[in-house]
């Protein structure tokens, strides 16, 4: 086909040109604030223009007089804390391809101060779960500073960073340095604590399941713990905080705010009427290593072949009779019966095997000693036996093992006495 004249072609072709340019080069144009940043008075200069990236924009003066105790105004800076660049007014400033906030620049003044001044700076924990101590404190003059800032509020799962003029850390920083020259509310700023936990199966042959957890602020516990380890020949009685079930015991519910290792417990499996760690005979295996103790252990031989369970008509709260509840009986006895010569405080007092954990057992762990030693033929028990749990004002449980039958008889009563131990 013949092409046509030229000269309207290339018109066409000028024009498409000629707009795609024009669109491609097109700059949003931005504008300057100013910010007063604390000002007591006055107001901020207003500049309407508005500058595309690259124009050169007149930086205002402080035509609105603002003003701030204690302060004298020192130019504008690009940052709120005074840590970004200064620009003086009258300045001419370089546009970036945003907008522009300016802020006031404050230099602390003591000939703006009042003759006499008095003001209160509140320290907000924002949630800490203890408080600052003090919670506010009072600067007079002369004094323009706190001095010392207080002791540093808590928060479980996470870490102070220190105080701000805003919260969630926004503002600026508050230290004992920080001239004061108003009332203030200064804010807590907190990060969420990570912290990890390792398991140390401590020569396990099959390894827990994760080795390790982590949690994250405001968590402070792991809440369930891994799989159970194994190793061939033992029981696993629990993770503790140091090797060999050294230091405390750390369950699912353990609150920690660091980095820990924690460390698998291994104990020989013990066998009714084996020696135990203290020298007694082991009478009780509950299965398992909870609440601090598996095993129930006797003393090997009788603290006493005739003692009082108590002689007068007191009420010692000591009414447990379960297996599991001995201890807290003894102790329950002992703190209400103070000093003396009676069953329970000769079981509390005992120091044998190296250890000095012993008390007087409950009605169902006296009984478990009558089945699983006494019949069996170990433990050279005597007629009957006192046990830790109180049956009436002035009465308590016993146990005769002559023939494994359980009644009350009055604490004046002499009978034998059998400290026992949990492990």
């Amino acid at each position: 086909m013949m092409e046509r004249p030229g000269t309207r072609w290339t018109l066409a072709i000028t024009g498409f040109l000629f707009l795609s340019c024009a669109c491609l080069f097109a700059q949003t144009a931005h504008s300057v604030a100013y910010d007063g940043n604390g000002k007591t008075s006055g107001s901020v200069p207003v500049d309407k223009g508005k500058y595309v990236s690259g124009k050169l924009a007149v930086i205002l003066d402080n035509t609105g007089k603002l003003a701030r105790t204690g302060y004298r105004f020192g130019g504008w800076n690009t940052a709120r804390d005074g840590s970004g660049k200064d620009i003086a007014a009258g300045a001419k400033y370089r546009m970036p391809d945003a907008d522009v906030t300016l802020y006031a620049k404050w230099i602390f003044d003591r000939t703006q101060l009042p003759k006499t001044w008095s003001y209160k700076v509140i320290f907000d924990g924002q949630s800490a779960t203890t408080q600052a101590n003090p919670e506010n404190k009072t600067v007079s003059g002369p004094a323009t500073t706190v001095g010392a800032l207080p002791v540093a509020p808590t928060r479980k799962g996470h870490a102070f960073g220190g105080w701000y003029t805003a919260p969630k850390g926004a503002g600026t920083k508050f230290t004992a340095t920080t001239p004061v020259t108003a009332n203030l509310t200064v804010h807590a700023k907190w990060t969420p604590v990570v912290c990890t936990v390792i398991f140390d199966g401590q020569g396990a042959t099959t390894a827990a399941r994760p080795a390790k957890l982590t949690i994250t602020g405001p968590e402070t516990t792991v809440g369930k713990l891994p799989s159970m380890p194994v190793r061939e020949g033992y029981n696993f009685d629990g993770w503790f905080t140091a090797p060999k079930g050294g230091g405390a015991q750390f369950t699912g519910d353990t609150e920690f705010a660091a980095n820990i290792t924690v460390y698998a417990k291994w104990t020989k499996p013990y066998a009714l009427g084996d020696t135990g760690p203290a020298g007694g005979l082991v009478f009780h295996d509950k299965g398992k290593f909870t609440d601090g103790w598996r095993y129930l252990e006797a003393a090997p031989s009788d603290q006493s072949t005739g003692m009082q369970w108590w002689d007068e008509e007191i009420r010692t709260g000591a009414t447990g009779t379960a297996v599991g509840t001995g201890k807290a009986n003894t102790e329950a006895i002992v703190k209400a019966l103070g000093t003396g010569s009676y069953a329970a405080k000769t079981c509390s007092d005992l120091v044998l095997g190296g250890r000095d954990d012993w008390f007087l057992p409950s009605k169902d762990e006296l009984n478990l000693m009558y089945w699983n030693l006494k019949k069996a033929g170990s433990g050279g028990f005597a007629a009957w036996y006192w046990s830790s749990s109180e049956k009436g004002v002035g009465n308590a449980w016993l146990q005769y093992f002559d023939d494994g039958t359980q009644s009350g008889d009055y604490g004046v009563h002499s009978g034998h006495v059998r400290a026992v131990r949990a492990f």
